[in-house]
């Protein structure tokens, strides 16, 4: 079944900006919130809580703790919203809406090809502007968010529930969003598809942003390459899979360094 023969129902453009930003906010506060709540249940102020000799590794529970609620959260109320009385209609609905179908056939390797030189590129772009400016590289923030952590559970965060996570987020939720503010204003689906990708990556970029315009830069480029590896294979699962292949090589760059 595709889209064209059962389309997907659309919010109305106000409301998928509005669902975006909160959705977007809601990254950026609830970890803080559940750090706050783990600092009240210990009987902390947020300082002390933030000194814990291991604070690296409670840091990274509470990012896992706080995907895997905003996933769920998210899965749950699409479903909700998509349910139509039939549960394998609804079912194949919700797995069409975040693009949880296996990639369209043959695209694999230009995704690949496109990822590639994307990485490339911003990386390169990436250093040059480092060394010009003489900003601080992501990789320091990744040696302080690595910290004392222990690297197994290090991995299952950056391989496993980071990728799946932001592509949910960003190539899944965000994805059908952009598509519902920017179709009121462009009538080709390439414009739309432009637009809503400059859009989620602009986001994406933003949400790890934290170390330099540069890295911001390199994020934005490789944010872009998902888009289109979402619009090409038609499938968030691809993404996801090369999402976490890019962390995974810049985690293995990083611990050979």
């Amino acid at each position: 079944m595709t889209d064209k023969l059962q389309p997907l129902p659309r919010y109305h453009p106000l409301l998928a900006a509005g669902l975006m930003v909160a959705a977007a906010s809601s990254i950026v506060f609830l970890p803080n919130a559940v750090s706050f709540l783990f600092a009240l249940m210990a009987d902390l102020s947020m300082e002390d809580f933030a000194s814990l000799p291991n604070a690296a590794a409670v840091r990274v529970i509470i990012l896992m703790i706080s995907a895997v609620f905003l996933l769920s959260l998210t899965a749950i109320w699409q479903y909700v919203r998509l349910y139509d009385g039939s549960t394998i209609n609804s079912y194949q609905l919700w797995r069409r809406y975040f693009g949880l179908v296996p990639p369209a056939k043959n695209t694999m390797l230009p995704a690949l090809t496109v990822l590639a030189a994307a990485i490339l590129l911003s990386t390169l772009a990436s250093v040059m502007l480092d060394e010009w400016f003489a900003t601080p590289s992501a990789s320091a923030g990744v040696g302080n968010l690595l910290g004392s952590t222990p690297l197994p559970l290090f991995i299952i965060l950056v391989l496993i529930v980071a990728p799946i996570y932001e592509e949910w987020i960003c190539r899944g939720l965000f994805w059908r969003l952009g598509q519902d503010i920017f179709v009121a204003f462009f009538r080709q689906m390439a414009v739309v598809h432009l637009a809503n990708s400059i859009l989620i990556s602009a986001i994406f970029s933003l949400l790890h942003f934290g170390y330099s315009g540069a890295d911001l830069l390199t994020t934005f480029g490789i944010s872009l390459a998902l888009c289109y590896v979402r619009l090409r294979t038609k499938s968030t699962i691809a993404a996801m899979a090369l999402h976490s292949l890019n962390n995974a090589l810049a985690l293995a760059l990083y611990l050979l360094d």
